[in-house]
């Protein structure tokens, strides 16, 4: 991912190659250790560790067949939609999943009504409107207080 003028490639390409040779090494050495467990087992127990490895291949093999036949008695597969230059992996971003929008529209529903009109500052109760109806507004003269607020 890195170009190959970022002064940073040679000692990434360093660790990469490291980091592989180390997976490697512990997907070995983790075989190993099985194989040596199971050679120090018991031959009765290791005849039942491989009846339970069979039987666990075949409900694994039923299940694969059961997909491939639930997914060819679906139809044809539905790709996930991407965007357009994003590669093959679909996006996580919240807007592109139908689920959550859905979800957020309820619960905007829920607290604020399903009427509410799109407007700004539609939260506020005492709005300022624009155009001529505020040029009205603002240039009306202050009314002076009846009497019966000074009183109180």
């Amino acid at each position: 991912m890195l170009s190959v003028t970022d002064e940073r490639k040679d000692r990434v390409n360093t660790y990469a190659t490291n980091l592989s040779e180390i997976a490697r090494l512990i997907t070995t050495i983790a075989a190993n250790d099985s194989i040596e467990r199971i050679y120090n087992m018991d031959p009765e127990q290791r005849k039942d560790l491989a009846k339970v490895i069979k039987k666990q291949r075949e409900e694994d093999a039923a299940n694969a067949a059961a997909k491939k036949d639930a997914s060819a008695a679906a139809g044809p597969a539905k790709l996930p939609s991407a965007i357009p230059g994003a590669g093959v992996k679909p996006s996580t971003f919240y807007f592109y999943n139908e689920a959550f929008v859905k979800k957020g529209k309820r619960d905007f529903a829920r607290a604020w009504g399903d009427d509410r009109k799109l407007e700004d500052n539609w939260r506020r109760s005492n709005k300022i409107s624009s155009g001529a109806a505020a040029e009205e507004i603002a240039a009306a003269p202050p009314t002076a207080p009846a009497m019966q607020d000074l009183a109180t």
